[in-house]
């Protein structure tokens, strides 16, 4: 008779396979370089994510400024009315501007009347430029409207606008 020792049934085939292997589980240098690994992997995605929010943003002051171009340019340069009363006389006869008109007119804020409205006008120093020129053409007259904003990116500052001009009639008598 041969003399084998009976197997050892205590341990499970779990903790017999970790012994014979020597280890149990990670150690915690690799568990440090797997988190290393995922935390760089996600710095780009992260870049990504903020430089879409930063775009959205934006486009949403742009977006705001012009809406309200166009209402000012809705107000005073349609085919039917004359802005000439509207705007103040400066010293050519020819010509005709006033600042922010929206500020005295909430008809031109349309819409536009909100809480994230005033906070874009605060923070980006949004400005409007309402200008009618006589003449420019035999019996036409051009209304422009210009609305200007900043956009603060870091440490630099960037000033932005948007212009729209339309020809209407000009009235008679002026």
């Amino acid at each position: 008779m041969s003399s084998t020792p009976p197997p050892d049934t205590s341990l499970s085939e779990f903790e017999a396979r970790s012994r014979q292997v020597g280890r149990v589980g990670f150690s915690v240098v690799e568990i440090l370089i797997a988190v290393a690994v995922i935390s760089l992997s996600m710095l780009p995605i992260l870049y990504l994510a903020s430089s879409n929010l930063e775009a959205a943003r934006v486009d949403r002051v742009r977006l705001v400024c012009e809406i309200l171009c166009r209402n000012i340019l809705e107000r005073y340069g349609s085919l039917e009315g004359n802005p000439w009363p509207s705007l103040p006389a400066g010293p050519d006869p020819k010509v005709r501007e006033a600042a922010d008109l929206w500020r005295q007119d909430y008809v031109l804020m349309g819409g536009l009347q909100s809480e994230e409205f005033e906070q874009i006008i605060r923070l980006h120093e949004v400005r409007s430029l309402t200008r009618v020129e006589a003449d420019v053409k035999p019996g036409l007259d051009r209304v422009t409207s210009q609305v200007t904003w900043k956009i603060s990116r870091g440490s630099a500052t960037r000033v932005d606008f948007v212009r729209y001009s339309r020809l209407v009639r000009s009235p008679s008598g002026i």
